[in-house]
């Protein structure tokens, strides 16, 4: 569930050219609460995966799609902790899928 719908945005990217890549390259660093956290607070905890680069000539840049931005959901389905093998598999099956899919960035 999303909280402040103000705070995100949506980027439909056509997917129908299925042998070519969406040029998204994302980052996932996710750390669970320890002993240690009290006297070494972690400096960042990315909750949801972080495009860190994206080819300019890519139709996802074209649709907006920015480094930077924070991938929250794709077609409805939470990135929250979500590890890279995962957000790989499932953008490849909504890719195959469907001839758009759905981002949900901040």
């Amino acid at each position: 569930m999303i909280h402040n719908q103000n705070d995100y945005k949506i980027i439909n990217i056509p997917t129908y050219k299925k042998n070519i890549s969406l040029g998204i390259f994302l980052k996932t660093n996710y750390t669970k609460s320890s002993y240690f956290d009290y006297f070494f607070p972690p400096s960042q905890i990315i909750k949801y995966p972080i495009v860190c680069k994206i080819d300019h000539a890519s139709i996802a840049y074209k649709h907006g799609l920015r480094a930077g931005d924070t991938v929250i959901q794709l077609n409805n389905i939470s990135f929250l902790d979500k590890d890279i093998k995962t957000i790989q598999s499932y953008f490849s099956d909504e890719k195959e899928k469907s001839n758009y899919i759905k981002l949900t960035i901040r």
